[in-house]
């Protein structure tokens, strides 16, 4: 993977073998568009493919907003040349499917406004985090309040979140009310990067015919 920290919109930030940071920066209002699907789909490319990373953060370095709607001043052609992903979707929905299928832990660490794309990739991560102020992403179910305490969690937990936490989070038996409580911003590159590596998936019990 070539290094993405030169680039305008991107930069990537491997702070441990398995710890990674990805921050947007691409001021003033952090507006994705056709030029920066190359780059988010290296990163993920990356997550799914790199033995060692565990955990992912997603961050702003534009204040005020995390990542917002999609950058409609661009010529279509820009956007409609672009071919199919590997689930055969999009460029756009198909990274953010592999984002959520990735066998890393994903957060979206949101300071500032995650509105279109941003909303869809911090619904797309395992988690996500927000000040106690902080508007927070549609959830991805509709009758789902959202609770604004410092630092929550609103969504099914991916399965990398579950191996990684214990199995005493099962997404099958979160309900889709239910909030989740993570670690506070303040402490939460100390302990991603001090996460253990993901178990086994435990072996079915039975016989084999």
């Amino acid at each position: 993977m070539s290094d993405l920290a030169n680039t305008t919109q991107i930069r990537l930030a491997r702070r441990t073998p398995s710890y990674w940071r990805v921050t947007f920066d691409n001021p003033p209002l952090n507006i994705f568009g056709p030029e920066t699907m190359p780059q988010l789909n290296e990163i993920v490319t990356a997550l799914e493919t790199d033995e060692d990373v565990k955990v992912v953060v997603f961050d702003s370095a534009v204040d005020g907003f995390f990542l917002t709607h999609y950058n409609f001043l661009a010529k279509p052609e820009d956007t409609t040349s672009l071919l199919p992903g590997p689930t055969g979707l999009s460029p756009l929905p198909d990274m953010l499917v592999r984002l959520s299928r990735a066998p890393v832990v994903s957060i979206a660490s949101i300071r500032g406004r995650a509105t279109g794309v941003g909303s869809e990739l911090a619904l797309a991560s395992g988690a996500y985090t927000a000040g106690r102020t902080q508007p927070l992403p549609e959830p991805a179910y509709p009758d789902t309040k959202a609770v604004h305490t410092p630092v929550q969690l609103e969504r099914h937990p991916s399965e990398s979140l579950t191996q990684c936490i214990g199995n005493n989070l099962n997404p099958a038996s979160v309900a889709p009310t239910q909030i989740v409580t993570v670690p506070p911003h303040d402490t939460l590159q100390a302990e991603t990067a001090a996460l253990p590596s993901t178990p086994e998936p435990p072996k079915p019990v039975g016989r084999h015919l």
